[in-house]
């Protein structure tokens, strides 16, 4: 009998009814911290931990023969620090009320993230997708993007369509200059003074 009943208790804690009545609001929003602190601290492969690993493994593909995908992101921020740039906030709001999709949670947490590149402002206002694996325990992590749509069955063996993804919105840009701005794509020829073209 005690058997029996052990067996019903751990099966209602492992049933989707359970698992969407639980709260683990303050669990996404300590983990998406956490990534946000790894990303300060250019501590790639934290970074790498708290990335959704169905993603990583894309990102291997991506990356090629000889690297990884924590390769690949590790190029691709550094080569922001190296031309000047660099984060001066970044913040995490509340998660949504997550979702069952199949044997994983889902939730999508706001982001905020101010930085400077060369002498160019740039808020950017975005989310991230809360993935958890483990009924709750750990989470991981995928950044929006304008196509993440397309991604989805690709990425998630279910997907449940009461989670609503937000618009992405465009960053807002501050031109901090002084100087005159050339719009994208022109380039203007100097001459030397004294001389005709």
């Amino acid at each position: 009998m005690l058997y029996r009943l052990s067996i019903g208790i751990v099966l209602l804690f492992a049933s989707p009814v359970f698992l969407s009545a639980q709260d683990y609001s303050d669990a996404i929003h300590s983990a998406a911290e956490a990534i946000m602190q790894a990303m300060l601290e250019r501590d790639y492969e934290a970074l790498g931990s708290y990335t959704y690993p169905p993603m990583l493994e894309m990102l291997n593909g991506v990356a090629g023969p000889d690297k990884t995908g924590i390769d690949l992101i590790e190029e691709m921020m550094e080569q922001i620090w190296d031309g000047g740039g660099r984060i001066d906030s970044i913040s995490v709001g509340q998660p949504t009320p997550h979702v069952v999709a199949g044997n994983q949670l889902h939730a999508v947490i706001p982001t905020f993230m101010s930085m400077h590149v060369m002498e160019t402002q740039v808020n950017v206002e975005s989310y991230m997708i809360a993935i958890s694996s483990d009924s709750g325990v750990t989470w991981t992590f995928i950044n929006s993007s304008s196509n993440i749509e397309a991604f989805l069955p690709i990425l998630f063996p279910e997907w449940n369509d009461e989670l609503q993804l937000p618009p992405n919105k465009e960053p807002e840009i501050i031109w901090e200059s002084d100087d005159e701005v050339e719009p994208a794509g022109t380039f203007k020829a100097v001459v030397p003074e004294g001389e005709e073209w």
